[in-house]
């Protein structure tokens, strides 16, 4: 997020990139409640600038935004239901993923997905 800052393209000429890093940084907004924006005033305008600019983002961000609540609700109601005490579910990722996915298999499970989908990676 310390690249060069964005710049809007003229209006009504939105580019993919621009809806790329818009729905990018609305999910940080979503998943980690906007603690990116202190540290990145000029995304955030940059964010509202684009916001303003497409309509159809405010909504999808709203929509996605009760989505969300729907499904805290629907959490707390199934643990409740089950007597389990539970706490909410958290909205930050604190686990350490490796840099390559491929050092969480070892040899056996790298040969057993070989093996078995052996005639979808020919195909490729």
């Amino acid at each position: 997020m310390s690249a060069a800052e964005p710049a809007l393209s003229p209006a009504g000429r939105v580019t993919v990139g621009e809806i790329a890093l818009a729905c990018a940084l609305g999910y940080l907004d979503l998943r980690f409640a906007g603690a990116w924006r202190a540290q990145h005033t000029r995304l955030v305008q940059w964010l509202d600038a684009f916001s303003a600019a497409v309509p159809a983002f405010q909504r999808l961000c709203r929509a996605l935004h009760a989505v969300t609540r729907i499904l805290d609700r629907f959490f707390d109601h199934i643990t409740m239901y089950l007597g389990i005490d539970c706490p909410a579910l958290p909205r930050t990722n604190s686990s350490v993923r490796a840099a390559n996915y491929r050092t969480y298999f070892d040899a056996a499970t790298r040969a057993a997905v070989d093996s078995i989908y052996a005639s979808d990676i020919e195909a490729f």
